[in-house]
C-alpha cells in the first residue's frame, strides 16, 4: 500500500501510478511499455537511434518513505523489456538524457539526501556503466534548472541538451 495523500479542496489523491506508452505517430496506436501498482516512471526519453528508453522510476520497496531513491533506467522501447538502472550516486536527480552517440547520459542531480539548499548540478554518466559519473558544473557557482522552493506544484525542469556532435551541453540557470 502507498501513503494516501490528500490535495486541499481535491480530496485524496487517486493511487494510480504513471507509466511508458509508446503511441504510433501515424495510426495512433498505443502500446504500454511498463506497468506496476507501486512503482511510476517518468522522465522519458528516447536514445537517438530510437531503440531505447532513459527514464526515471524510484524503485526502492517503500517510494513513498524513500524519498531520495530515484534511478535512471534505460530498456529497449518494446513491451515487456527489461529495464536496468544506470550507475549513479545516491540522491535526487532527474532529466536524464541521451548524448547524441548514446553512450553518455546527462542529468540533473543533487546529491545526498537533504542538501535541497545547494546548487542542483550537471551530471554525466556512461550508459554501460563502465566509468565514472562526472559533475560537470562543481566548480561554479550556478544551479542548474528553474526549481523553486514551493510547496505545491513544481516548476517543470527543463532537461539538458546536447550539441549535435556531443561537444557541449545546454542548461537553464
Amino acid at each position: 500500500d502507498r501513503i494516501h495523500i490528500k490535495l486541499d479542496a481535491a480530496g485524496y489523491l487517486p493511487q494510480e501510478q504513471q507509466h511508458l506508452w509508446l503511441v504510433n505517430a501515424r495510426t495512433g496506436k498505443a502500446q504500454q511499455l511498463t506497468d506496476h501498482a507501486v512503482y511510476s516512471e517518468y522522465s522519458a526519453r528516447f536514445s537517438p537511434d530510437g531503440k531505447h528508453i532513459v527514464f526515471m522510476s524510484n524503485r526502492h520497496p517503500d517510494p513513498d518513505r524513500e524519498l531520495f531513491g530515484e534511478e535512471i533506467y534505460i530498456m529497449r522501447a518494446k513491451k515487456g523489456a527489461k529495464m536496468r538502472a544506470v550507475k549513479t550516486h545516491y540522491g535526487a536527480k532527474g532529466s536524464p538524457v541521451f548524448s547524441p552517440d548514446g553512450q553518455t547520459i546527462a542529468f540533473i542531480s543533487y546529491p545526498g539526501t537533504t542538501n535541497f539548499w545547494e546548487n542542483a548540478k550537471l551530471y554525466t554518466a556512461p550508459v554501460n556503466g563502465d566509468g565514472p559519473v562526472t559533475c560537470l558544473t562543481e566548480q561554479h557557482d550556478v544551479h542548474i534548472g528553474a526549481t523553486v522552493a514551493m510547496d505545491v506544484i513544481p516548476p517543470a525542469q527543463i532537461a539538458p541538451v546536447w550539441s549535435k556532435d556531443g561537444g557541449r551541453i545546454y542548461i537553464q540557470t
